[in-house]
Parts: C-alpha cells; sequence; structure tokens
C-alpha cells in the first residue's frame, strides 16, 4: 500500500461518521477534540491519522460512537495494539 492512501479505509470510515450520522464538518469535530482543522481535514483525505490513538477515543466520546465502532475505527488507523493492549 503506498503512503498516499494508507488510511484511506481510516478516512472513509470517519468521513462517513461525520457526514452522515453526524451532520458535522472536519472543522466541527476538529474543534471538539482540539485539534487544527486542517490536520483532520488531512486525516478525512486519508493523508495521515491521528498521532496517537487517545484522539479517537476522544473522537468517540464527541461523536457517540459504539464500542464497535471505535474499535473499527482505531484498527482503520493501525492502532489494534491499542485495542489489544485494552
Amino acid at each position: 500500500m503506498s503512503d498516499s492512501n494508507q488510511y484511506n479505509s481510516f478516512a472513509v470510515s470517519l468521513s462517513t461518521i461525520l457526514r452522515i450520522r453526524n451532520n458535522m464538518s472536519g472543522a466541527d469535530l476538529a474543534r471538539k477534540i482540539g485539534q487544527n482543522p486542517a490536520t483532520v481535514n488531512g486525516w478525512l483525505r486519508g493523508e495521515g491519522r491521528p498521532g496517537v490513538p487517545e484522539l479517537i477515543d476522544a473522537m468517540a466520546r464527541v461523536l457517540r460512537l459504539s464500542e464497535e465502532e471505535r474499535v473499527g475505527l482505531l484498527y482503520d488507523a493501525d492502532y489494534g495494539w491499542y485495542v489489544e493492549a485494552g
């Protein structure tokens, strides 16, 4: 997988959750989790992922995700080790 789309699955999942379920923009999410909007928009384009898995936990709280959805985002962002560490 190339670096340019390494996190495409994470981007698709997060975009779907934001737009379809929460009617929220990347900038809205950024404000709610204390991140730069440009950073979150990069995640939405598959150009990276949150630098620490705890940011995904913060997103899960803000977006009121189920545990299954939170775990799915963590795996999509290559943070499966965080889930398994419990």
